[in-house]
């Protein structure tokens, strides 16, 4: 699967920064469950966030493990972008974390294009069928 491999980071540890986006409830759960096996197979917790009831507040990120950050659709929630900039200030304390956000295919194109979201730009990018 593309989305395993993208995590795996072909072999060179887990891909730091991944976006992904699905069509329905059944591709949401695939690029959950595959995150959290690839996770579990290099030793990684998993922390499990739904943007839609997070509060806009950095502390909830980890400093290591895999989040995930569920449920992005449009309009984009207000705490999306502060934990993604919050992400990217434990990326450059070279922390051991690694982030997926998982959206619709709606919702992770209007965060990429959102404007305090050029960090993204970096981020790997999955589309679940």
């Amino acid at each position: 699967m593309e989305l395993a491999d993208t995590l795996a980071h072909y072999g060179h540890g887990l891909a730091q920064m991944t976006v992904a986006s699905y069509k329905d409830a059944a591709g949401r759960d695939a690029v959950i469950e595959t995150a959290k096996s690839v996770a579990a197979m290099a030793g990684w917790p998993v922390y499990e966030l739904s943007v839609m009831n997070v509060e806009p507040d950095p502390s909830v990120l980890t400093e290591t493990g895999l989040v995930v950050l569920r449920d992005v659709d449009v309009p984009i929630p207000t705490a999306l972008p502060v934990l993604v900039g919050a992400f990217q200030l434990l990326v450059q304390r070279d922390l051991p974390v690694v982030l997926l956000v998982v959206g619709t295919t709606r919702g992770i194109k209007a965060l990429r294009l959102h404007p305090g979201m050029g960090f993204l730009s970096r981020a790997e990018s999955v589309i679940q069928a």
